[in-house]
């Protein structure tokens, strides 16, 4: 089986390269096959045939067929695991993008000069984006969002979380050029560390390019300052604080409405308006308008198997973190 690292994706999701060369069936055909009910207000305007299984995650299946333009896919997902699972057509298409490793061919993350400086005693971290291939290298939807961790060996995984909005976007570079760009470290990194010799890893988010690991000194002049720097006033806090709550809460009822999910479905599908059906939604779930409004918009799969539960324990060590 190919490695998601080398497979083709359809805006951020990955997909199975031999099953775009299938020929298709009926949506509602291919559906029934799986046990799934078609939500006929979102696939009004879809294509009635073409259908086949492009990623199967777990209990969750991503469904497509191509789009009248080119190179374009419209895409259904449903969660197998549901009591009555449903199919839910996305509203755009989305484009067909090379894989990853295609994606990133010619880059290479190395660290400058001034990283590797026997007086350095910086605690922010910076990393060269480097064409070092014989042709322009340009981005397809990429970004240069790099997420570092500082560990104890090079095996040693690291995990970060990070907001799809705000991400820095990738620029064209020619044979030679770089881009210098911030590593970004999770707020909790300084606060568990000792003086001592570490590895900065660092990895270039969106088309999975690693940096060697680099060894650094870190001095407890360092890991006081990085945790001075970190301290944020009052009101930053508090308005964190707040933030996390609601987050929390979404999650919540995200849970919840994975156990109610043809009810969610059916308030979304019969009530004319938003309003209505965020008002609906909160009395279904016994949650705020808030978290309701938060269900509403929420794309299906984040309410698959597993997502609300692992997003939710990220957000309460936060708010514990506060």
């Amino acid at each position: 089986m190919e490695r998601d690292d080398d497979s083709p994706q359809l805006g951020h999701v990955t997909v199975d390269r031999r099953a775009l060369d299938e020929p298709g069936m009926p949506l509602r055909e291919l559906a029934a096959s799986l046990g799934l009910t078609v939500d006929e207000d979102d696939a009004a305007d879809a294509p009635g045939d073409g259908w086949r299984m492009l990623r199967r995650d777990g209990d969750v299946v991503m469904l497509g067929t191509p789009a009248a333009s080119a190179g374009d896919w419209h895409l259904a997902q449903a969660g197998l695991s549901e009591p009555q699972p449903m199919l839910s057509v996305h509203g755009d298409p989305l484009r067909l993008r090379p894989s990853r490793a295609e994606r990133r061919w010619g880059l290479e993350l190395r660290w400058p000069p001034l990283m590797t400086a026997d007086d350095r005693d910086a605690t922010d971290f910076v990393v060269d984006i480097v064409n070092v291939g014989a042709r322009r290298w340009v981005p397809d939807g990429d970004s240069f969002l790099v997420m570092g961790g500082i560990v104890t060996s090079d095996e040693q995984e690291f995990s970060f979380a990070y907001m799809d909005s705000g991400m820095p976007a990738a620029v064209p570079l020619d044979p030679g050029e770089y881009a210098r760009t911030r590593v970004g470290l999770g707020g909790d990194v300084w606060r568990g560390l000792d003086p001592g010799s570490y590895r900065l890893r660092a990895v270039l988010v969106e088309l999975g390019l690693h940096a060697e690991p680099l060894t650094i000194t870190v001095t407890a002049e360092q890991i006081d300052r990085a945790r001075a720097s970190a301290r944020r006033p009052a009101r930053v806090r508090r308005d964190e604080r707040r933030w996390l709550e609601q987050q929390i809460a979404e999650c919540r009822a995200a849970i919840a409405a994975r156990e109610v999910l043809p009810s969610v479905a059916e308030i979304v599908r019969s009530e004319p308006s938003s309003q209505g059906a965020v008002d609906r939604i909160a009395e279904l779930l016994s949650c705020d308008l808030d978290a309701a409004r938060g269900v509403y918009q929420l794309p299906l799969g984040m309410i698959g198997a597993g997502q609300p539960e692992e997003r939710l324990a990220s957000l309460m060590r936060r708010l514990a973190e506060l």
